[in-house]
């Protein structure tokens, strides 16, 4: 189900709401932006086929791999993926909540240099405990 963008905006401002204060704060200098859906560009920077469906995706470098020498000029940013997200859970406003914050949790990981393989345990744990309500 496709909602107007600003339906689409809110849901996104919710699902940070819903992430634990904890969390949100480490989200320093990481822009968390909206957009209809990946560029070929981002789908081979990711390795992502046209069949795979990205919901969001990190830019920028994880702070494992940085030299220190001071805060990039320009901030990472999470990208949200509005179409397939509106896809796949549009028609649950709730369970649309639920995932954008899931993929911002998955996405905001990356930049803290957590690999794939350790968010699928991750990924898990959150909703388990609640982090992602």
């Amino acid at each position: 189900m496709r909602r107007a963008r600003s339906d689409f905006e809110s849901c996104v401002v919710d699902a940070i709401a819903a992430i634990p204060e904890h969390l949100r704060v480490r989200f320093r200098n990481v822009a968390i932006t909206i957009a209809d859906a990946p560029t070929a560009a981002q789908r081979a920077a990711f390795d992502c086929t046209s069949e795979e469906t990205m919901y969001g995706c990190y830019e920028g470098t994880p702070l494992t791999e940085r030299d220190g020498d001071g805060e990039p000029l320009l901030p990472d940013r999470i990208v949200l993926f509005r179409r397939p997200l509106e896809a796949d859970f549009g028609d649950d406003a709730n369970r649309l909540r639920r995932e954008i914050a899931l993929t911002i949790l998955h996405e905001f990981a990356h930049h803290v240099g957590i690999t794939d393989e350790q968010l699928e345990r991750l990924e898990q744990q959150w909703v388990d405990r609640g982090v992602v309500r």
